[in-house]
């Protein structure tokens, strides 16, 4: 890959956090030590679907005491599990067609249960439903 530019040198470099100085033109002393550069902040935040649908939809997200929704470490698969996992995962991406949130609601991010179609984040929330309807921990 050619950069063509200074400009895009240096947005090439804050992308990938290389530490690539476009001032100097060159990689920082750190970055030459210890390879790309990454900074750590704090705990990251849930992302804002998430906050909207829970806002939207106390229950679901209060349902579940701490305990229950860290649930067991594992659960023993059986066949009789696996095969209702199948249904499930089949019967939703066989009802819900994919639509990105921009098309389906005019924003870039909307969290809700799919009726007829919807993006990654609503799949999960009906197979998370139904899974649970079916006895399989929140977790």
């Amino acid at each position: 890959m050619k950069v063509l530019s200074a400009v895009g040198a240096a947005f090439l470099a804050t992308v990938l956090q290389t530490g690539y100085s476009a001032a100097t033109g060159s990689a920082s002393e750190n970055t030459m030590q210890y390879g790309v550069a990454a900074t750590e902040y704090a705990a990251t935040l849930p992302p804002v679907g998430f906050v909207r649908f829970c806002m939207a939809n106390p229950k679901e997200c209060a349902k579940y005491s701490m305990a229950e929704r860290m649930g067991p470490a594992r659960i023993a698969m059986t066949q009789a599990k696996w095969n209702l996992l199948y249904q499930v995962n089949t019967f939703v991406n066989s009802q819900i067609q994919p639509v990105s949130d921009q098309e389906l609601y005019g924003q870039p991010e909307h969290w809700t249960y799919p009726a007829t179609a919807g993006d990654c984040e609503d799949y999960l929330l009906l197979k998370k439903r139904k899974l649970e309807a079916l006895g399989f921990p929140a977790r």
